[in-house]
């Protein structure tokens, strides 16, 4: 099992700020599904925490960007979560490719340009949850 978690695009697009990680292991859609649940959410990251109520979908969270209600979406190749009130619309996904070789870790923001000190933060949490995915996956 290879991994390269050294890629980090950020690509400006129109009405969104695009982060991409991936991680080269072998993981099914299902295995994802099984594992990135919200109440296994401290296995992959270590910068956002449950701290009130939970269901399989819900969950009220912290984390470095404040208090938020997560939500969780099953989607074909992985799992979608969304920061139901963050101003920036932040949304990451976990997903698995055609092939199962890798594991791709896609973040959004809704703007066009962000504060330098918010990408840093984007960044560490990018390079959080993989170093926490590859072990979680292991």
């Amino acid at each position: 099992m290879s991994y390269n978690t050294n890629t980090i695009f950020l690509i400006p697009s129109f009405v969104m700020m695009e982060f991409f990680k991936t991680i080269n292991t072998s993981v099914s859609k299902e295995k994802l599904h099984q594992l990135f649940t919200l109440q296994n959410l401290e296995n992959y990251t270590n910068l956002v925490f449950k701290i009130g109520s939970l269901n399989q979908n819900e969950a009220e969270i912290g984390g470095i960007w404040g208090e938020f209600t997560l939500l969780r979406i099953e989607t074909i190749n992985g799992v979608r979560f969304l920061l139901k009130e963050c101003p920036y619309a932040l949304t990451w996904s976990i997903s698995t490719d055609i092939k199962k070789e890798q594991i791709s870790i896609h973040l959004t923001v809704s703007r066009e340009t962000i504060k330098p000190d918010f990408n840093v933060e984007i960044e560490e949490f990018m390079k959080d949850m993989s170093r926490c995915i590859i072990e979680y996956t292991k």
